[in-house]
């Protein structure tokens, strides 16, 4: 129990705030707070409530980390102004370095620009081909409008020539 309160205590000292590394991190996996409180088996209105607490009993920070399928103490002992990354081996995590033995790194990161920038790639694949539609839209619309052309101007030497044909009966009838 003495024990509890000394880490309680700790925790306070540091820029730690349990709520807000559970909302920083389901906002990196991109879930809602159902979502989050359907993979740790808690409600909605649960992760609500503890997202907005600056400390979570161990025992719910415990449900939060299994529903993230993360160490507790990724969500016990990140600081406000640390990145959101951490190294994560044999369910123990190190956040000092990412060499963890046999010089093998592990990276299990989210990195939400990359997303970014993959939308950004399929937002600008699908402008191209739009634009790429509209010019042969155009093009289509080009040529029917110069065979609309072509066709007028058929039309009007045939109206010309009945015409010239007309005015030649009336004249001859009139003479």
């Amino acid at each position: 129990m003495e024990n509890e309160w000394v880490e309680e205590k700790k925790v306070s000292k540091r820029n730690v705030d349990h709520g807000n590394n559970v909302k920083r991190m389901r906002r990196l996996y991109g879930w809602s707070q159902e979502e989050l409180g359907r993979q740790s088996k808690t409600s909605q209105q649960s992760v609500s409530k503890w997202e907005g607490e600056r400390e979570i009993p161990a025992d719910i920070l415990e449900k939060f980390a299994n529903g993230f399928k993360v160490p507790v103490a990724v969500l016990r002992d990140m600081e406000e102004d640390e990145p959101c990354v951490y190294d994560i081996h044999d369910n123990k995590f190190d956040n000092e370095s990412n060499l963890i033995g046999n010089d093998q790194y592990v990276h299990n990161t989210y990195n939400p620009v990359q997303d970014l920038m993959k939308l950004f790639d399929q937002y600008a694949t699908l402008y191209k081909d739009l634009v790429k539609r509209a010019e042969e839209k155009a093009t289509e619309a080009e040529k029917k409008v110069h065979t609309n052309e072509e066709e007028i101007r058929v039309l009007g030497k045939r109206l010309e020539t009945i015409e010239n044909i007309l005015l030649d009966k009336y004249n001859s009838s009139n003479k």
